[in-house]
């Protein structure tokens, strides 16, 4: 899984959980990465691209810091990677909850950020991704040429990662 830029990090423990529920607090996502010391915590979610293999997906990822941890639970059944039934408000002073399909993770912390990814990068990213797949195939040197030159709505995008790239001209 990649990394995406941040757009913004709320720290306000009702903007994070409003947030959570206008994304539907997270149904089918994915729990990336799960860090604890004993002190803090850090935990990502990741959007799964349907059809993309996990592991090359492009989705975005979220995520969590949790600063001066209270309560730390976490039972889980499996050892692979968690998806989301709903992440939520728990039921201790900010406390953030994941109903997980299998197990539950509950963290409670005096001081939580959470990072909201930008989507205008992510895009960026997923074309580089790509074209990058593209031009692996020597076949599709045609299709590359008929994605930076023909009319797509995309060719902006497409011929900024090109350049990059250093694939075209500038």
């Amino acid at each position: 899984m990649g990394w995406t830029e941040r757009e913004k990090i709320l720290t306000s423990y009702e903007e994070i959980v409003k947030y959570l529920e206008d994304k539907d607090c997270f149904h089918d996502y994915r729990v990336g990465n799960v860090f604890y010391d004993g002190i803090n915590a850090d935990v990502t979610i990741e959007e799964i691209i349907p059809g993309a293999k996990i592991q090359d997906s492009t989705g975005l990822v979220w995520d969590f810091h949790f600063k001066s941890v209270t309560s730390f639970e976490m039972s889980v059944d499996v050892v692979m990677g968690f998806w989301i039934y709903e992440v939520g408000r728990g039921e201790k002073p900010n406390e953030i909850v994941f109903n997980l399909d299998s197990g539950f993770l509950g963290i409670a912390a005096e001081q939580i950020e959470f990072g909201v990814p930008s989507r205008e990068k992510a895009s960026d990213h997923l074309w580089a991704n790509i074209i990058t797949g593209l031009m692996l195939i020597k076949e599709n040197i045609f299709v590359l040429g008929i994605l930076t030159m023909g009319t797509s709505f995309m060719n902006p995008c497409i011929r900024r990662v090109f350049r990059f790239m250093r694939c075209i001209p500038c």
